[in-house]
């Protein structure tokens, strides 16, 4: 099949449009990109090299060194899975799971580390650490990317800040909801589960990959490939009658490429799937990708499935919001939550001395009914009362 490709600014004013006309709801699919620093050596969370890097030093004589980067040069497996395979085979999995650490302490700002926290390393953090951490905004930095990406999930939330899905380990997405005074809940997955299962108020962020505490995190094929029915069947109901905008993902072999495949092959879903690739090359990215787009051919073929070469997720997401927040009403789009107001007393009659609880709850309207008079005047309901 040949496949043609759209531009940069054809998914902008894609993304524009859903929004100023409120067809359709969007659900993000975010990889790794969306989080990497602005510039090299810069805050954010680690890329492949610099995770590649952080296994390497795990390694610490040169017989290994040599051997882990033979391994490295192995056919077969990218060489992100390749390296935590072979980390994975001799270190075990509480040690990948400090590699993640390490690539995530990448987005703290040790210079405004919260004062009721004992100083400690990524290596030696613990769950409850990395709770707090995530409570104190000021300890993070955003890159430019996740920093509007928040901004875009709160202030245009009906549209774009329902469900985020991500591949992602680390907390920025739901730093920066909180940053722009928005609400948020996690789903962190490292196994089979339902998405539907949770529910509060606010954007809905789903880690399909794990967590970078208190689960475990996914990353050689085999964990990658394990099959999760739960998870798939739920994945494929977020996507009924939803646009699926795919950033910074690299289609591997998962439960998230298969769930989708069925849902292109499904004849009867109204599922739209919109996937930006950052190479310009279009030869290149079908050279590259030829299992993900094979995958994707029955959608293709019905026009459910759109492809977009050439996207940067930070200018993307920047000229999104910009265009969206001179032309989005926000004010009269964006689901304001009423706030219900109690209050509770304790009466004593002065007769009997009994006492007693009055208990007042108000519960504003959205929108208020207006009491209309009766013309002509009607006394019947009044008579004989």
């Amino acid at each position: 099949m040949k496949h043609d490709f759209y531009s940069s600014q054809d998914l902008v004013s894609r993304l524009c449009h859903i929004a100023n006309h409120g067809s359709t709801n969007v659900v993000f699919l975010l990889g790794s990109a969306v989080c990497l620093p602005d510039h090299p050596g810069g805050h954010g969370v680690l890329g492949v090299e610099g995770m590649i890097d952080l296994i390497r030093k795990e390694f610490d004589n040169n017989d290994a060194i040599t051997e882990f980067e033979d391994v490295l040069q192995h056919e077969g497996l990218n060489e992100y899975q390749r390296a935590f395979r072979i980390l994975h085979a001799r270190k075990g999995q509480s040690t990948v799971n400090k590699i993640v650490r390490l690539a995530v302490w990448n987005s703290l700002d040790l210079s405004n580390w919260p004062s009721e926290l004992p100083q400690t390393s990524a290596g030696s953090a613990s769950s409850a650490v990395c709770t707090s951490l995530e409570g104190d905004i000021a300890a993070w930095y955003l890159p430019t990317s996740v920093e509007t990406l928040g901004r875009l999930l709160v202030n245009c939330s009906d549209v774009f800040g329902q469900t985020v899905l991500t591949t992602n380990f680390d907390p920025l997405i739901e730093i920066s909801i909180t940053k722009h005074g928005g609400a948020h809940y996690r789903t962190s997955l490292d196994t089979d589960g339902l998405i539907g299962k949770t529910h509060a108020e606010g954007t809905h962020v789903v880690h399909l990959h794990g967590y970078w505490h208190g689960v475990d995190t996914l990353h050689t094929p085999q964990q990658l490939t394990t099959p999760r029915r739960q998870l798939s069947s739920s994945l494929a109901h977020v996507l009924k009658g939803s646009t699926l905008v795919v950033l910074g993902y690299g289609g591997w072999d998962d439960v998230i490429t298969s769930t989708l495949e069925e849902v292109v092959s499904d004849s009867n879903s109204n599922a739209e799937i919109v996937w930006a690739f950052h190479d310009s090359d279009p030869d290149r990215i079908v050279r590259e990708n030829e299992q993900l787009l094979k995958s994707l051919e029955p959608g293709i073929g019905r026009g459910r499935v759109s492809l977009f070469n050439g996207v940067d997720c930070k200018r993307l997401l920047s000229s999104v919001y910009d265009q969206i927040e001179s032309n989005y009403a926000t004010s009269s789009r964006s689901h304001v939550i009423p706030q219900v107001h109690s209050k509770v007393t304790e009466q004593v009659n002065p007769i009997t001395g009994g006492r007693g609880m009055r208990v007042q709850i108000d519960f504003p309207l959205e929108h208020p009914p207006v009491a209309k008079p009766d013309r002509p005047l009607f006394a019947e309901c009044w008579v004989g009362r």
